[in-house]
């Protein structure tokens, strides 16, 4: 779906028309130029996630173009979110980028306005994780700030009968969604029917990070450095135990783990210090954040 959009320049004159396009994973040229702008601002593509069929309708960039060239990018992810045993359908923002070029046109902020009247009334609550250099910005939308929290538990390690997973291999691509089909019991809030979005880091940035533990049959998505174990995920049945699964997927010199979920049983939490990584809510929609020690499930953050 394209249409012309009508852009103010700085004096508020008519300065330009660009195309607004919502369909740039089916045309092969814009795609093109919508991966050259995200290589540009964040060192990655979509193109592989695309090629092997995991880039669907759970994301959807809205982007200006002119001519075929992307100059600029909101997107869109539907997403179903699992809080206290009920469904809530939730829209998070992301890919959020402008070619340099082209910045200073208020190109962004056409492209927000256009997702706030296509979703504002289709969602139960909208949201997005903002770097530090637009903090002020997100609010003339009517975003407001929340806080989040970083989880950590101590472990005793005790490894033994884990292996990695090799996303290159369909069997093991097959245990993985078998597993992640599960869902994270120990999460208080979970997305679900999303595993695009998870094979995204699964075949980029996570690939040498997921582990089969066969005693639980759970997976176990992670990172070690020194002695902390950075758990961003766990995929298993109900009646396992948390912290059985953090020991056996530790090393021997890990002493504690860090969690990219809100587990069920808090324990010890800080409140999140990492820059860019700053989390808005759309005021007037749900707010689970607020008055509660939550953070969002780290590998479903776009």
């Amino acid at each position: 779906m394209c249409h012309c959009a009508a852009l103010l320049g700085k004096d508020g004159m008519m300065t330009d028309r660009y195309v607004l396009d919502k369909s740039v994973r089916t045309n092969d040229a814009v795609r093109a130029s919508y991966n050259e702008l995200t290589a540009k601002t964040f060192g990655f593509t979509f193109e592989e996630w695309y090629r092997q069929g995991f880039w669907t309708d759970k994301n959807v960039p809205y982007a200006l173009r002119d001519g075929t060239k992307v100059i600029s990018n909101v997107s869109v992810n539907p997403m179903d979110i699992l809080w206290n045993g009920e469904m809530r359908r939730y829209v998070q923002l992301g890919t959020v980028m402008t070619d340099p070029e082209y910045r200073g046109r208020g190109l962004a902020r056409i492209l927000i306005s256009e997702i706030l009247k296509d979703w504002r009334d289709r969602c139960d609550a909208m949201f997005l994780f903002a770097n530090d250099s637009v903090l002020d910005f997100y609010p003339r939308f009517g975003f407001i700030r929340e806080s989040t929290y970083q989880f950590r538990r101590p472990v005793i390690p005790n490894p033994g009968g884990m292996r990695r997973l090799n996303m290159e291999c369909g069997a093991d691509r097959e245990l993985l969604r078998s597993c992640y089909l599960k869902s994270n019991p120990f999460s208080q809030l979970t997305v679900v029917n999303n595993f695009e979005l998870l094979m995204f880091y699964s075949i980029s940035f996570m690939k040498n990070c997921i582990f089969y533990l066969k005693k639980f049959d759970a997976v176990i998505i992670a990172e070690y450095e020194d002695t902390v174990m950075t758990c961003y995920d766990i995929f298993c049945d109900p009646h396992q135990e948390l912290d059985a699964i953090l020991s056996a997927a530790a090393k021997e010199d890990t002493a504690f783990a860090d969690l990219g979920f809100s587990p069920v049983s808090v324990g010890t939490c800080v409140p999140t210090e990492e820059k860019g990584d700053t989390l808005f809510l759309l005021k007037g929609k749900e707010n689970i954040w607020k008055g509660r020690q939550l953070t969002f499930p780290h590998l479903f953050h776009t």
